[in-house]
C-alpha cells in the first residue's frame, strides 16, 4: 500500500520529458503575386483568390487624386467621388442604391488621395454577382445629383472646419500649402472655393478624369479568377472614354529636389526666435505642435528603400530614443517621407510644451543634420535596415492589401520587381549606401518649419 502511494507520488512530481528541439531556422517572407489581366480596352486587373473567407473585395483605382484640384476650386476631387459614392447610378437614386446594397450584405468606400481615388466594394462570395453590378453602374454611371452634390460640398466645408481644432491637422495643412505654395499639391480647399463648386463642375471633372484611361482594378478573395475575369469584361470591357479630355495623369510640372522651398531655416549660430515669429499659427495653447522639413523625390525613384531606413534611423534611434524617451521633451516625435507622384516631402514632427518648443526644435534640427551628413553609427544602420525589411510583411497583411500593393506599384511606375525585390534591395544596403542617399536628398539647411501654438509661451531657445 505505501509503495503505491509512494510510486504514484513520484509519477505526479516527476518532471515531464522535455521537447523535441525546435531547429532554428530563419523565416522567410515570400510576397504573394497576384494574377494580372487586361480587358479589351486596357483596363489592368490585378486577382488574388483567397479561400480563407467566403467574401470578395474588389477595388477601383482612378488615377486621379486632389493633386487634380483647379486653381481655386480646391476639394473639386474629394467633393466628386463623395457625390458619386452616395448620389445613387443608373436608375435607382441614392436611397434606392444603398437598399440594394444593404440587401446584399455589402459596402461601398471610397478614399481620395493626393495622386489616386481608391472605391472598393465589400460583400459576400454568395452576393458577389449583384454586388458588382452595383459597383460598376457607380462607377460608369453616377446620378451626380444635385441634393448629392451639396451634401458633399458640406461635408467637406465642416471638415475644413474641424481642421482648424486640430493642432497636428492645422500644422501639416498650412506646411504643406506653404511647402507647395507654387503647385498644386498646395492647393487646399478653401470656404470661399467651396462653395464655387456645383453639379456642373462636378459632371465636367467626372467626365474629363473618370474612365477606363485611367482606371485600374483588383480583386481579393473567394472567387474563381477565371470567372470573375469574365464578369468583369462583361461589366467594364466595352466602357470607352465620354471625353477626349479624359486623362490620367496631371499635366502639372513635376516637383524636384531643386524646387526646395526657400527660406525658412535659422542660419548657423542663430537663435529659433526668428524662425518661430515668421512661421507661427497663433493658437492658445499650452503645448506646441511643429512640423519642418523639406521637397523630396517622386514616388517612383530608386533610393525610396534607402530613405525608408534613413527615416527609420531619425525616428526611432534619434526622435524617439533621445528626444521623447531620454530627455522627455515630446509626447510624439517622428520623422518621415510622404511620397508623390511629383515629388514628395520629408517632414520632421513633434508635440511639445510650448516652453520646449524652441529646444525640442533645436535638438531636432540637429539629429537631422546628422543623419544628413552621415553621423550615424553602423549599429544604427543595421537595426534600422532590420526593422525595415521585417515590418514589409505588413504591407501585405490581407489579400486585399496585396494585390493593391501590386496595383499601386504599376501605376507608379516601379519596376515589375519592385515589391518582390524590396527586402533584398533593403538587407543589400550598406551604411556607405545610406550615406551616399542621406547626402543626395536631406537638406537640413533649407527647411520650411510650422508651428502651432502660442507666441506668448513659445521658448526660444538657442540651437544646439
Amino acid at each position: 500500500m505505501i509503495r503505491g502511494i509512494l510510486l504514484l507520488l513520484l509519477t505526479m512530481f516527476a518532471a515531464p520529458p522535455l521537447p523535441e528541439p525546435i531547429e532554428d531556422k530563419p523565416v522567410r517572407f515570400e510576397v504573394p503575386k497576384p494574377r494580372r489581366a487586361v480587358l479589351p480596352n486596357g483596363v489592368v486587373v490585378h486577382m488574388m483568390e483567397d479561400r480563407t473567407l467566403p467574401t470578395i473585395e474588389i477595388s477601383a483605382i482612378f488615377d486621379v487624386g486632389t493633386a487634380a484640384d483647379p486653381d481655386g476650386l480646391g476639394g473639386l476631387v474629394e467633393v466628386t467621388a463623395e457625390a458619386v459614392r452616395s448620389g445613387g447610378a443608373g436608375e435607382r437614386d441614392g436611397d434606392s442604391f444603398e437598399a440594394a446594397l444593404a440587401d446584399l450584405a455589402a459596402l461601398i468606400e471610397l478614399d481620395a488621395g493626393v495622386d489616386i481615388t481608391r472605391f472598393s466594394v465589400w460583400s459576400p462570395a454568395q452576393s458577389m454577382g449583384g454586388a458588382l453590378a452595383l459597383f460598376a453602374d457607380l462607377l460608369r454611371r453616377p446620378r451626380l445629383a444635385g441634393a448629392s452634390v451639396r451634401t458633399a460640398r458640406e461635408r467637406r466645408a465642416e471638415a475644413l472646419r474641424r481642421e482648424n481644432d486640430d493642432p497636428a491637422t492645422l500644422a501639416f495643412r498650412e506646411f504643406t500649402r506653404e511647402l507647395f505654395h507654387d503647385h498644386p499639391y498646395g492647393n487646399w480647399p478653401t470656404e470661399a472655393g467651396l462653395k464655387k463648386i456645383g453639379r456642373g463642375q462636378v459632371r465636367e471633372f467626372h467626365g474629363a478624369h473618370y474612365g477606363p484611361a485611367s482606371l485600374t482594378l483588383t480583386a481579393a478573395g473567394d472567387f474563381d479568377a477565371d470567372e470573375l475575369l469574365d464578369r468583369l469584361k462583361s461589366l467594364f470591357g466595352d466602357w470607352e472614354p465620354d471625353s477626349p479630355a479624359e486623362t490620367a495623369v496631371s499635366d502639372s510640372k513635376a516637383v524636384t529636389g531643386e524646387d526646395r522651398r526657400e527660406g525658412g531655416a535659422p542660419p548657423d549660430g542663430a537663435n529659433v526666435t526668428d524662425w518661430v515669429e515668421r512661421t507661427v499659427v497663433p493658437r492658445a495653447l499650452s503645448q506646441s505642435t511643429f512640423v519642418f522639413g523639406h521637397r523630396g523625390p517622386s514616388w517612383d525613384h530608386p533610393d525610396l528603400p534607402a530613405l525608408d531606413v534613413l527615416l527609420e534611423i531619425l525616428s526611432y534611434y534619434r526622435y524617439f530614443l533621445d528626444v521623447r524617451d531620454n530627455r522627455g521633451l515630446a509626447y510624439a516625435a517622428f520623422g518621415y517621407f510622404d511620397e508623390r507622384r511629383q515629388g514628395g516631402f520629408f517632414a520632421s514632427f513633434a508635440g511639445t510644451r510650448a516652453e520646449s518648443t524652441g529646444e525640442t526644435i533645436a535638438l531636432m534640427r540637429r539629429h537631422l543634420n546628422e543623419v544628413a551628413a552621415g553621423k550615424f553609427t553602423d549599429e544604427e544602420a543595421q537595426g534600422a535596415r532590420r526593422f525595415v525589411s521585417a515590418s514589409f510583411v505588413h504591407r501585405f497583411g490581407t489579400s486585399a492589401r496585396a494585390v493593391r500593393e501590386f496595383a499601386t506599384a504599376e501605376i507608379r511606375g516601379l519596376p515589375p520587381d519592385w515589391l518582390t525585390g524590396y527586402t533584398r534591395r533593403v538587407e543589400a544596403l550598406r551604411p556607405d549606401d545610406l550615406r551616399r542617399v542621406a547626402r543626395e536628398h536631406l537638406h537640413p539647411d533649407n527647411l520650411l518649419l510650422v508651428i502651432v501654438g502660442d507666441p506668448e509661451l513659445i521658448d526660444p531657445a538657442p540651437r544646439p
